[in-house]
């Protein structure tokens, strides 16, 4: 934040609260804490502007809640909770001091830029975040990454059930054990329309197959029944080879919410 003076940004977001709680103040002549609260935060402005370089919750608040447009420029975006503190600085306590104020301020700033923090990012920008040298954004980075990576595994996991992998297998590749890969993601694997659709209908085709009928009618040749039988099971074990396959494309479909209308149906009608 070298580029820019972070002690006026600051400053001049509580002048702008200031007139905000001035306004409400004329809307309520009779209410003295409206008027106490709005020269209070012009209190806090000029407190601001007094402080030394390097105050550690300066930074921490334009570390990472400045924004930058053309006009007005760069100014403070700090989320609904630091708003609210900020307007209601002594309001209820006509004693509450600046320092006290701007701690908690700075506390709810960055806690509001943390859940904004993707908010318009790339994922270039999170990733340039990720390498660079401010502490607050590089951690807020590796926050996000973290948060978002349970759905991207869960996904893969369940292609690779669907495509045939063992949880051996998939336990290799990600470095863990059977166990452990297991117990996260059975739950998931039991509710995944990639999982579930191929794997029914895999189902229903060798049920087919059992009921492929055995042994011979009275009079007939056993040798004919033996041929029909075999060429029943083959043309069955296509058909499923066939429908899972199908099957498992239209689950995927599903599970990206661009499935034709015709999907629905096929998925509860394999996994009923």
């Amino acid at each position: 934040m070298d580029e820019y003076d972070t002690r006026a940004i600051v400053a001049a977001y509580f002048e702008a609260q200031a007139r905000r709680r001035g306004e409400s103040a004329a809307e309520s002549p009779d209410d003295v804490r409206e008027r106490r609260s709005a020269r209070g935060i012009l209190d806090v402005a000029d407190y601001v502007r007094e402080l030394p370089d390097g105050d550690a919750r300066l930074d921490r608040i334009t570390s990472v809640c400045v924004e930058v447009r053309p006009e007005p420029g760069a100014t403070l975006a700090v989320g609904a909770t630091a708003d609210e503190i900020a307007l209601r600085f002594r309001y209820d306590d006509p004693l509450e001091a600046p320092d006290a104020l701007l701690d908690r301020f700075a506390a709810a700033a960055e806690a509001g830029a943390a859940a904004r923090y993707a908010e318009g990012r790339t994922p270039a920008e999170i990733a340039e975040d990720l390498g660079s040298g401010h502490p607050t954004r590089a951690l807020l980075a590796v926050r996000f990454m973290a948060d978002h990576l349970d759905p991207w595994e869960d996904e893969a996991v369940s292609r690779a059930r669907a495509a045939g992998w063992s949880w051996e297998r998939i336990a290799a590749v990600l470095g863990r054990t059977r166990q452990s890969v297991w117990s996260k993601h059975r739950e998931t694997e039991r509710s995944s329309p990639i999982v579930r659709a191929p794997r029914a209908v895999a189902a229903l085709a060798k049920a087919a197959i059992t009921r492929v009928p055995h042994g011979g009618s009275h009079g007939a040749d056993p040798v004919l029944d033996r041929d029909a039988e075999a060429a029943a099971a083959a043309a069955a074990e296509r058909a499923a080879g066939s429908l899972t396959e199908a099957a498992s494309g239209a689950a995927s479909d599903l599970a990206s919410d661009n499935a034709p209308a015709s999907v629905p149906a096929l998925a509860e009608g394999v996994t009923a």
